[in-house]
C-alpha cells in the first residue's frame, strides 16, 4: 500500500493522495478495540504524517514519511518521521522522532484513543531557520490491526518564539 518515496520526485500533492488513499480504505467501521489486540508479537507501519504549523502569522502544513513499529507483548511504540515537505514543496531536513509510545488496553476507543506517543524533533528548510516540534500523538487501530490513524498536538519553536498547539494528522499501514 506505501511506496516510500525521497528526493524531489515525490511532492505535496503526492503526500496528499497517499493519505487520501490510505483513509479510503479503511472500514468506516473498522476501529478496533484495544483489549483484543494481540499480546505478542510486533507489526511496522509506514505512511504519512502532517502537521499543521504557525509562525509570524504564517500558517504552513508539512507532510512527511512515517515509520511506526507496535510491540504487542510490551505494549510499545517507537518510530521516525522524516522527507519532510511543505504545502509549496518546500524540502524540510531532519526528522521527528516518537518515543515513549505505549498501547491503553484499557482504553474505550468510543471515547479514548488506543495509544498514545511523544513526538519530537527538529526540521529545517534550506532558506528558513531550524524548527524544534515537541508534542504527542494519539491514534485507534483499524481493520484487524492492519492500520493506525490518529491526531497530532504539537508546539514548534523557531528563533525562540513557540507557538500554541498546533494540530497534524497521521495514517499509516502494514
Amino acid at each position: 500500500m506505501f511506496e516510500p518515496q525521497t528526493g524531489a520526485s515525490i511532492t505535496f500533492a503526492d503526500y496528499n493522495t497517499l493519505g487520501d488513499r490510505l483513509v479510503d480504505s479503511v472500514a468506516p467501521d473498522g476501529i478496533m478495540s484495544s483489549q483484543g489486540l494481540s499480546t505478542s508479537g510486533s507489526a511496522s507501519y509506514r505512511g504519512v504524517l502532517s502537521v499543521i504549523t504557525s509562525i509570524d502569522s504564517e500558517t504552513t502544513q508539512i507532510i512527511g514519511q512515517a515509520s511506526l513499529g507496535v510491540n504487542f507483548s510490551t505494549d510499545s511504540i517507537s518510530g521516525s518521521v522524516d522527507n519532510f515537505l511543505s504545502d509549496t514543496d518546500q524540502q524540510y531536513q531532519g526528522q521527528l522522532s516518537l518515543e515513549q509510545g505505549n498501547i491503553d488496553r484499557t482504553a474505550n476507543v468510543d471515547r479514548e484513543f488506543a495509544f498514545s506517543s511523544d513526538i519530537s524533533g527538529s526540521l529545517q528548510a534550506s532558506d528558513e531557520a531550524p524548527m524544534t516540534v515537541t508534542g504527542q500523538l494519539f491514534g485507534d487501530f483499524y481493520d484487524d490491526g492492519e492500520k493506525i490513524l490518529g491526531i497530532v498536538i504539537a508546539t514548534t519553536t523557531v528563533n525562540g518564539q513557540t507557538t500554541d498547539a498546533n494540530s497534524g494528522a497521521f495514517i499509516l499501514s502494514q
